[in-house]
């Protein structure tokens, strides 16, 4: 599944009561109930959900129930959806040019502070540290040379260093990277991927301090943020980046190609009882959160496992992997 779209729309339930309507529609709900045992409630709530759809139309005069095209169901519920797109780009190019015209104000007072010789500026919080490497980032055109003691502490910052490091990659920016030996897990994890990436990555066994460098213009130390100290410091003098640029070669003359051993180790396969859980609670219509609470393992592999189950099978969502697999007797297999 994609990230960010959520369960799938149809669960096991309403694939089963579609599929009982293709074979013997019209089919009224006394009919249904012969079919299915889980009572009118829930045949009348999963029934409901079809017609909300559009999978299932109401006949007239008490004919009962019959299934629409699931590609005519889904046009109508996919139009909706690229009108509210439509909406939020045009929204989207309105703040754009709103916030345009202060650019220049931007720049100008960035040319005067240069012109005192405001050679450094604190940054008081972490917001304003990715703020301010977000915009080096997007001006970078050439290379990029970080220190990366250890990870940011929460994980969607280290996402964040990762995806601006992919996209500055992505643009043919070289990217040079520093690191301890022997760095935490999120920090190896994210060697691992930016080195992947294309990123050239070397470890040193001695660094005092984490600082980024983009081009010859603008270098960032990254403090500790201390409650009454800087979260960061953005350096713009050219002497002072100079020197800081000397200083990440010199500690890269030094350094050791990021070797394989630093890798994380490689996750265990999943075994074949595994995957049979796996699948039978996916065709009961279990949450991500239920399945890896029940399996005795964390959400994050799980969901890992799904993804692996739904390339294995061709799906394109969770159910119908596990509806897949069940049709070709997996699940029986493991009885």
């Amino acid at each position: 599944m994609p990230p960010g779209l959520g369960p799938a729309v149809v669960d096991h339930r309403m694939f089963a009561l579609y599929s009982a309507l293709l074979d013997c529609s019209p089919a009224t709900l006394d009919d249904l109930e012969q079919v299915f045992s889980w009572g009118r409630p829930a045949l009348c709530s999963t029934l409901g959900r079809l017609l909300d759809l559009k999978l299932v139309r109401k006949l007239p005069t008490g004919r009962g129930f019959a299934p629409n095209r699931p590609d005519a169901a889904a046009a109508q519920a996919v139009n909706a959806l690229e009108s509210r797109v439509r909406v939020l780009r045009r929204k989207a190019e309105q703040i754009r040019g709103d916030l345009e015209p202060l650019m220049p104000a931007y720049l100008a007072a960035d040319a005067r502070r240069a012109q005192r010789g405001d050679a450094l500026d604190l940054l008081a919080d972490q917001e304003r540290v990715e703020a301010v490497l977000d915009e080096a980032a997007a001006l970078c055109r050439t290379r990029m040379l970080a220190v990366r003691i250890e990870a940011p502490a929460a994980q969607d910052h280290h996402e964040r260093w990762f995806a601006r490091d992919r996209a500055l990659l992505d643009r043919g920016v070289a990217v040079r990277v520093l690191c301890p030996p022997r760095p935490d897990e999120v920090t190896a994890d994210y060697a691992a991927r930016v080195t992947e990436a294309g990123a050239h990555l070397r470890t040193v066994r001695e660094l005092a301090s984490r600082f980024v460098v983009f081009d010859d213009d603008v270098a960032l130390i990254l403090c500790d943020g201390e409650p009454r100290g800087p979260a960061g410091v953005v350096v713009r003098d050219t002497g002072l980046v100079a020197f800081l640029h000397d200083l990440f070669d010199h500690f890269w003359e030094g350094g050791t190609e990021w070797a394989d051993d630093h890798r994380p180790a490689e996750r265990p396969r999943l075994t074949d009882a595994t995957k049979h859980s796996i699948l039978r609670l996916l065709v009961q219509g279990h949450r991500d959160e239920a399945i890896a609470r029940r399996l005795g393992i964390s959400v994050r592999t799980c969901r890992r496992h799904i993804a692996e189950i739904m390339e294995m099978s061709g799906a394109d969502s969770r159910f119908q992997a596990g509806y897949l697999l069940a049709g070709r007797q997996l699940l029986d297999a493991a009885e």
